[in-house]
């Protein structure tokens, strides 16, 4: 495991204001080193936007990606965006012409890349399409047709990453499908739930990552219910729910992000059993190894991007299904004809495959590392509540572990009087500082700012203080980072 260099020098100062994170071309981070700066991102200030060189792909479009997209558009009145199928573009135009049925959206192929092609006035339609779908055009994939390189196939490498895949999750290769990131393997598998349960409405059961549950609300056509809590009562409110109406399917996280909550899988299979409802487990905070959920799962999602990776700098997203359940055969069908209509590039999966030879290696330092900050920070008098599965939920999380002290490298938390002291803490941290997770490099950010900065009322309502810092530990000294932490709130 070769020592990262944000390890020794990480991006956290005034002047780093919108480096990449990792400092290279594909990076799918960005620093934001003060609160003000988090701000600034959010409400779309110039002179932050002005300063981000690079940001999280399907938030911040790649430049290379803009640069093909204006090299390629034959229409100057319309702006235009890349994708690297037919399905995937006429996906996205879609989305858009459901919200502009007046406007002129279309599709057209230049250079064997389709390009969505609008007007101004769908910018912002066009933008959220992007973020949800998960269907556009990956940055190296656009770099190589820039640079007129010829395209390798990417099946040999698809079927390298599935074998490592199925030996770290101990599951069936021939049971795995691949996307480009961890977005379109959700969608794919919302599709595959609705075709099997047409016109049904779905459960989002406890608090996700928020483009999850925006993908079920604006996605399908009946009402999603939300059960933020994740808990007994909720889980009640759930049983109840069903027996009045069926449901298309279930989707949860274990543990969940960012409030590392464990839910009792039993209980919920069974609910789900009952009335043969699929569930779709997001799997990624137990970075392929540490846990032995994906029994519970009709299907198990993985952001390939966190922890597989571990680099921060390439995308990709997989679907693992259960061949035990009764559904099993109808969602592989499904959804392998998902990944058909789909597109991994081959750079990506190469740089995919290779981070990931090192994971059981840095997932040990860091399942270490996040233990003993996470007790630090529970006892630090600074210090008002501490989120990660060493301490809440033990039990639970114990269940499904595959071994002794496997908790993973996410934690989080928040200060006494968080008004007064989150921005000073934040904006003093000496670790790296924006979106994304499971690096071999400690990243932290304010989670609730930047996932849910519009609706931060509602997030308090479900549960999550807008003060909140998610912290993913890297595989730096722990009592290094210790002494950053301490640092910052002395």
């Amino acid at each position: 495991m070769d020592q990262h260099p944000l390890i020794e020098n990480p991006l956290y100062r005034v002047d780093d204001l919108g480096k990449p994170i990792p400092e290279n071309v594909h990076a799918v981070s960005m620093c934001l080193p003060r609160w003000e700066d988090v701000i600034g991102y959010e409400e779309r200030d110039p002179t932050t936007l002005q300063a981000l060189q690079l940001g999280y792909p399907r938030f911040l479009i790649h430049p290379y990606v803009l640069q093909l997209a204006n090299h390629l558009n034959p229409d100057p009145d319309r702006a235009a965006l890349p994708f690297p199928t037919a399905t995937g573009a006429n996906r996205h135009r879609d989305f858009i012409q459901h919200q502009h049925t007046d406007e002129a959206v279309d599709v057209v192929e230049r250079n064997q890349i389709h390009l969505v092609l609008y007007p101004p006035a769908c910018g912002d339609a066009a933008r959220a399409g992007w973020q949800l779908l998960g269907d556009g055009l990956a940055s190296r994939h656009a770099e190589a047709i820039l640079n007129v390189e010829s395209l390798a196939d990417p099946q040999p490498l698809a079927t390298e990453i599935r074998h490592q895949l199925a030996a770290y999750t101990q599951t069936d290769a021939n049971q795995i499908v691949l996307f480009p990131n961890g977005m379109a393997a959700l969608h794919a598998a919302l599709r595959a739930l609705q075709a099997l349960h047409p016109n049904k409405g779905f459960a989002q059961f406890g608090f996700p990552y928020g483009d999850t549950l925006k993908l079920l609300e604006r996605l399908n056509t009946a009402a999603t219910r939300f059960y933020p809590y994740g808990d007994p009562q909720d889980l009640n409110h759930l049983k109840a729910d069903l027996a009045m109406q069926p449901m298309a399917g279930i989707f949860t996280e274990f543990p969940s992000n960012p409030l590392l909550n464990c839910i009792d899988l039993e209980q919920l299979r069974a609910l789900a059993d009952r009335h043969a409802c699929p569930i779709v487990l997001d799997e990624t905070l137990g970075a392929c190894i540490n846990l032995d959920t994906h029994a519970f799962a009709d299907i198990s999602a993985i952001s390939l991007t966190k922890y597989f990776s571990g680099q921060g700098d390439v995308m990709g997203g997989a679907l693992l299904i259960n061949p035990d359940r009764p559904f099993a055969q109808p969602l592989l069908e499904a959804l392998q004809k998902a990944e058909q209509e789909s597109y991994c590039f081959a750079g990506d999966l190469e740089k995919l495959s290779q981070q990931a030879a090192d994971l059981p290696e840095r997932m040990s330092v860091i399942n270490r590392n996040a233990i003993e900050i996470a007790a630090f920070l529970e006892e630090h008098p600074a210090i008002e509540q501490v989120w990660h599965p060493s301490l809440n939920d033990q039990e639970c999380y114990d269940r499904y572990a595959r071994s002794e002290a496997s908790y993973g490298g996410v934690l989080s938390f928040t200060l006494e009087f968080p008004e007064e002291n989150t921005i000073p803490f934040y904006d003093k941290l000496a670790c790296c500082k924006g979106p994304n997770l499971g690096t071999v490099f400690t990243l932290c950010c304010p989670f609730v700012m930047l996932a849910h900065y519009h609706e931060l009322d509602w997030a308090e309502d479900a549960g999550v203080s807008r003060w909140l810092i998610r912290l993913s530990v890297g595989t730096e000294p722990a009592q290094e980072l210790i002494d950053r932490i301490e640092r910052a709130l002395s």
